[in-house]
Formats: structure tokens, C-alpha cells, sequence
């Protein structure tokens, strides 16, 4: 038997009754960014592709434009936008493509390798295999739940999927705010707890014609005050 979906909180169906702005872009630092990814072959190319402000659509696009030749590059596009203003984003991102180093500060053929493949299981097989193939087979070294959800988000998002069926963000703090408003324990970087915070956010969204992600949105929202002004 099912577990029952727990209702809503409050704050979040006035969220989802009314209209949303956008995420507000931010500013990111591009110079840092391009001094860590030096050695990355496509890096450069891709933080340029940006502009001096990204957004989730921004970001989106970017992927779109990238991933055919530049799968790398759109990845590095993703951490960018996911790591927002924090200084230690770049050198996180750059340990995950080094396989924490283990290439002297080059790109590991085998993480581009698990980044490309991370695409085409999750648009192919659906988000809970990409979580999957991320979190076991495809698990690159450095790259946490909270941020190979934000790259599964992204390549779903820009697949047959398309937006309405992308996979959500679920990331720690989603997953307080659901042990703190919903009294709903997450367990982090399992697949069947994800396939559970997708069944959720999805119910609560149908009545409003919202979906997973535009819910995750919303989350996010009351997490951070991050509407655009």
C-alpha cells in the first residue's frame, strides 16, 4: 500500500494559486571561473557563451546550445548556475571534472564520459533512471545528490521530456523544508525517496496545472527569496 501525500503547506498554495516571477539572475564571476577551468578543454568557451547574468532559462538555453559539441561545457554551465554567488564553486566543479585530481588538473575521460551518458539514461529510460545511473553507475566522485539533480534537472528539461516532465531539484535544504513544513523525512541521495519527492510535488501541483518543477520552484521560493524584482 501507497503512502498517503501529505497536503501542502499554506504558504506554498498561495504560491501556486497566484502568479510567479521568474528566478532574478545574478551576477556571476566569470574571471574565476575561467582561471580554475584553464585546462578544461570546452570551458572556456561555454562560461563565455553567458551572459554577465544567468537565471534558470539563461542556463536552460545554454544547455540547448552546448550539448551536442560541448557537453562538458554545458555541465560547467549547469555548476555555474547551481553554486549561484559562493566563492568555492569553480574549484568544487573543477574536482569533480578532474576526478578529485586525478588527472593533474585535466578533464577525466571518464567523467565526461558518465556526464554524457547521464543524458541520454535519463531522457531515454526517464528522471528516476537518470537519478539512478547518477547516484551509482554514472556517480562521479565530488558530485553530490544536491548538485547531479540540478545537471538531471537541465538535460531532462532540454530532452523529449521537456519541461513538464522534468526532473526536480532536490537538494538538502528542500529536503529540511519538507522534514520542517511537511513533516515528510527525505532520506538524501536515494532513489526511492526522490521517486517519493517527485510523487509529491507532482500531486500537489495537478490542480493547479503545475508541474514537479514548477512546484520545486515554488519550494525554492520560500526558501530563499530569490523572485525577480
Amino acid at each position: 500500500m501507497s503512502q498517503p501525500i501529505p497536503p501542502p503547506p499554506a504558504e506554498l498554495v498561495e504560491l501556486m494559486e497566484q502568479p510567479f516571477a521568474p528566478q532574478r539572475a545574478f551576477r556571476f564571476n566569470r574571471d574565476k571561473w575561467l582561471e580554475k577551468m584553464q585546462n578544461i578543454d570546452g570551458a572556456a568557451e561555454a562560461i563565455n557563451s553567458l551572459p554577465d547574468y544567468v537565471d534558470r532559462a539563461i542556463i536552460r538555453q545554454a544547455v540547448r546550445d552546448l550539448e551536442d559539441d560541448n557537453i562538458v561545457g554545458a555541465f560547467i554551465t549547469v555548476m555555474i548556475w547551481g553554486h549561484g554567488l559562493v566563492n568555492y564553486g569553480p574549484h568544487r566543479t573543477l574536482r569533480v571534472l578532474t576526478d578529485d585530481f586525478t588527472t593533474s588538473g585535466t578533464l577525466s575521460d571518464d567523467v565526461a564520459t558518465k556526464i554524457r551518458q547521464s543524458c541520454t539514461v535519463s531522457r531515454e529510460q526517464g528522471n528516476e533512471a537518470g537519478f539512478y545511473y547518477l547516484n551509482n553507475e554514472g556517480k562521479m566522485r565530488k558530485l553530490g545528490a544536491s548538485f547531479f539533480t540540478k545537471w538531471l534537472y537541465y538535460v531532462t528539461a532540454t530532452g523529449p521530456q521537456g519541461e513538464d516532465g522534468a526532473a526536480p531539484v532536490l537538494d538538502e535544504k528542500v529536503i529540511d523544508w519538507f522534514k520542517d513544513e511537511v513533516g515528510e523525512k527525505l532520506k538524501y541521495g536515494r532513489t526511492k525517496p526522490y521517486k517519493r519527492y517527485v510523487q509529491i510535488v507532482t500531486t500537489w501541483g495537478s490542480p493547479y496545472d503545475l508541474t514537479a518543477v514548477d512546484v520545486e520552484e515554488r519550494i525554492f521560493r520560500l526558501i530563499r527569496d530569490d523572485g525577480a524584482e
